[in-house]
This record gives structure tokens, C-alpha cells and sequence, in this order.
């Protein structure tokens, strides 16, 4: 009971910091910087008064032992950027992951964790790799996209971040394998894209699979351009005959 007592006024005594007044704060680190403790530094950071100043002299303290605190002064808009981009190494793949895609966080530092990530992407496992893909920022995408394994490209492809745009450059640039082509045809945000079909059908690298699958999904003046078109496999001009999608 003693201890649950305890506890709770410590994290009451940690709320009304996160409420002082920008006064208030700036008296409270200066008395008690010295010895302020992880939690105390933590709900200074979390007052909405704490500007680069205080976030400085916690940059420069011993609290930057913490992994808590790199974290929470990383994330912080007021941290003066040389600091906050030192921090950046400092910090595992799941707390980059969290950051990179927190819109709080400074674009510039944002850019700096994309290029960590890049950096550690060499040597997380693959099931690492699968859970980023989910929720991962774009310029992780972009890296994932050359990474064949099937499981990472599903995830990519459910990922919010993940656009139109960029699946169609991977197309393009010929850097799928035939099965992530068949896993887009496979999936329900992007199987009726028109410019992704588009280029699945005419793309060289394309299954045979893939290129006729995309056939019934296409508009009648794509059938026709495509029917037209001397270039057009053989394979894919008796698909279109069998299928019956020209008159």
C-alpha cells in the first residue's frame, strides 16, 4: 500500500511540472538541474513552455544517459538540431521507425533518421524488415522496394505512405520480381490502377500471367492500343482474341 502511495504522488509530482507556467519552469531546471532525475527531466520536456534553452541543458547533462531521454529530445522541436541529430545514432531501430514518421519531429532530423535507417537496414533481420514495411516512411519504401522477399513487398504494399507513383517507378524500372507483379493484381487498393496496369502489361520483365490478368481490367481504347501495337508479344494479341475484349 506504502509503495502505491508513493508511486502516485511521484507521478503527481511529475504532472504539475508538465504544468508549470513558463516561469515556473525555467525556475524549477534551474534549481533543480544538478540533480534532476529521467522522470523529471522527461515531464519537462513534455511542458508545453519548454523552449531550446531548457532543451539544451538537458541535451548537455548527464540524462542524456537515458535512452528515454536521447528519445524524447530527438522527437522534441525544440531541441537544437546539432544535438538532436547527434541522438540519432544513438537510437535503436524501433524508436527510428517511430520517429521517422512523426510529423513533430523537425523534417530535417526526419531526414537524418531516414538516413540512419538506410544505414541499419544492411543489418536488421528480415522479420524486422516486414514489420517496417507496414508503417515505414517513403524513403524506406523506396529502399524496401529492392528487397524481394514477398512478405516485405505485401507489407509495402498496405502501407499508408506507400502511393501510386512509387509503384508505378518500381514497375518501370524493372526491379520486381513476377511474383510482387501478381501480389499488386492480388491486392484490393491497387488491382484496378489504371496506370499501374498499364505498365504491368507492357512491361518486358512481366509473367505471361501477369500481362493477361491486367487485360479484362483495361478500358477498350487500352485493348486497342495494345492490339495495335507491333511490339505486342504474340502471347498477349491471343489473349486478347480469346477473351473476346475487341469485336
Amino acid at each position: 500500500m506504502a509503495r502505491r502511495i508513493a508511486s502516485r504522488k511521484a507521478r503527481e509530482s511529475f504532472d504539475r511540472i508538465r504544468q508549470l507556467d513558463r516561469s515556473a519552469l525555467r525556475s524549477f531546471v534551474d534549481e533543480t538541474m544538478a540533480t534532476m532525475i529521467e522522470e523529471e527531466a522527461l515531464a519537462v520536456l513534455d511542458n508545453p513552455w519548454c523552449d531550446s534553452s531548457i532543451a539544451s541543458r538537458i541535451a548537455q547533462s548527464d540524462l542524456t544517459s537515458r535512452r528515454a531521454i536521447r528519445y524524447a529530445l530527438v522527437s522534441h522541436r525544440q531541441t537544437p538540431q546539432g544535438h538532436a541529430m547527434k541522438f540519432v545514432h544513438h537510437l535503436d531501430w524501433q524508436e527510428l521507425l517511430r520517429l521517422s514518421t512523426n510529423v513533430r519531429v523537425n523534417p530535417s532530423i526526419r531526414r537524418s533518421i531516414d538516413e540512419q535507417m538506410r544505414i541499419r537496414l544492411r543489418k536488421i533481420t528480415a522479420g524486422e524488415k516486414v514489420a517496417a514495411s507496414k508503417f515505414c516512411s517513403q524513403a524506406i519504401i523506396l529502399e524496401l522496394c529492392h528487397d524481394p522477399d514477398i512478405r516485405i513487398f505485401r507489407g509495402l504494399l498496405i502501407n499508408q505512405r506507400m502511393t501510386e507513383d512509387i509503384l508505378l517507378q518500381t514497375i518501370l524500372s524493372e526491379i520486381l520480381t513476377g511474383e510482387q507483379m501478381a501480389e499488386i493484381l492480388n491486392n484490393d487498393r491497387w488491382k484496378f490502377r489504371l496506370p499501374l496496369l498499364r505498365a504491368l502489361v507492357k512491361s518486358p520483365s512481366a509473367p505471361r500471367a501477369v500481362a493477361a490478368s491486367c487485360l479484362p481490367r483495361l478500358p477498350r481504347a487500352d485493348i486497342e492500343e495494345i492490339a495495335g501495337n507491333p511490339g505486342t508479344p504474340v502471347y498477349l494479341r491471343r489473349c486478347i482474341e480469346r477473351l473476346e475484349l475487341l469485336d
